[in-house]
């Protein structure tokens, strides 16, 4: 009876021991959502992560429903919530900012870009395409959009944006979304692309 009960116990303790994610969806969901342990999450929690990632939503609207469904607070990722001077600023390069759409990082970027010694038409230029919702890619080689480009830029002024391979992009965003100081964050980046 004991030997029943021993097995009984280690094959209910090993047949739970089965993920459903394979590494490379484990990769893949980490990187939208860092906090999460993608390899503990059930059939049905991978089988919904990994269709909210195939959609057509921007990146960051897919990590907002990725952490809400997982459970996972990003708060870097969280919608913006600027300041009254900060949207004061903003207004002064793009009138119609739609703030539900834009990141803490977006903002964080955009602010940056203000606070920089560029020429006004420049800085104008950056603002807007840090700010835009339009989730299109801008090149052939990954899925950044605009906005992702120009965040990422931010920390990599010398590298090519659109010549990164899709996970490093996803890894990239992943370090930029997890937050941290503008060092910590082109720290890792830096690392990244070496």
């Amino acid at each position: 009876m004991k030997r029943f009960l021993i097995a009984t116990a280690l094959t209910a303790t090993l047949s739970s021991a089965a993920f459903a994610a394979t590494e490379a969806e484990v990769t893949q969901i980490e990187s939208y959502v860092p906090g999460v342990n993608a390899e503990a999450l059930s059939d049905s929690e991978v089988a919904e992560a990994m269709a909210v990632i195939a959609g057509s939503e921007s990146r960051s609207a897919k990590m907002g429903k990725l952490s809400a469904m997982l459970g996972v607070e990003m708060t870097n990722s969280s919608v913006a919530m600027p300041t009254e001077a900060q949207a004061s600023e903003i207004q002064r390069y793009v009138s119609d900012v739609d703030y539900a759409m834009v990141t803490q990082a977006q903002l964080d970027t955009a602010m940056s870009y203000i606070q920089s010694e560029m020429s006004p038409s420049d800085i104008e230029a950056r603002v807007t395409s840090v700010l835009t919702t339009d989730a299109t890619p801008v090149g052939v080689a990954n899925t950044a959009s605009a906005a992702e480009s120009a965040m990422l830029q931010r920390y990599l002024p010398e590298v090519k944006i659109d010549a990164l391979t899709e996970t490093q992009l996803n890894s990239a965003l992943a370090v930029v979304y997890g937050g941290g100081s503008d060092t910590e964050i082109m720290g890792k980046l830096e690392a990244m692309v070496r």
